[in-house]
């Protein structure tokens, strides 16, 4: 009797993943969130930010469909998640970005997060230069994994 017992109990905590799984296979472990920029008269628009938590890491995409009007030559946009809190820890990724209203995107730009940073910081290329502080700019395609 009591391996049938045991034998349920393990049938229950099966259906329960089961159960997480179908959850994420429908919705998605994806979550979507409205940053807040900083460095522009007027925000990116036709935005794509989504993010998904695994473990102690969050995993961000960021996409605007359109520049914003850029007022400065910094470019931040809200994480998420904030950072953890690390001695020397930073985190950053290559980025497709667009500086000016020229329509070419730039390869090579830069997107990083500091230890217990609320804020992604966006550079114009990999040694974080900054932004034309007028005309069009945006981050047209960028990835991060950071700890949380």
């Amino acid at each position: 009797m009591s391996d049938t017992i045991g034998f349920m109990k393990e049938i229950a905590k099966l259906q329960t993943q089961v159960d997480a799984l179908r959850t994420i296979q429908t919705s998605g472990i994806w979550t979507s969130w409205t940053p807040v920029f900083s460095g522009f008269s007027a925000d990116p628009t036709a935005n794509v930010y989504m993010y998904m938590v695994i473990g102690g890491a969050c995993t961000a995409i960021l996409r605007s469909g359109a520049s914003g009007t850029s007022n400065a030559g910094t470019f931040t946009i809200s994480a998420p998640i904030a950072a953890r809190t690390l001695t020397n820890y930073v985190a950053l990724n290559s980025a497709f970005v667009l500086d000016g209203s020229t329509g070419t995107t730039i390869l090579h730009g830069r997107i990083a997060i500091a230890s217990g940073g609320t804020a992604f910081t966006i550079a114009t290329d990999l040694d974080g230069s900054g932004w034309t502080a007028s005309g069009g700019k945006r981050v047209t395609y960028a990835t991060i994994t950071y700890l949380i």
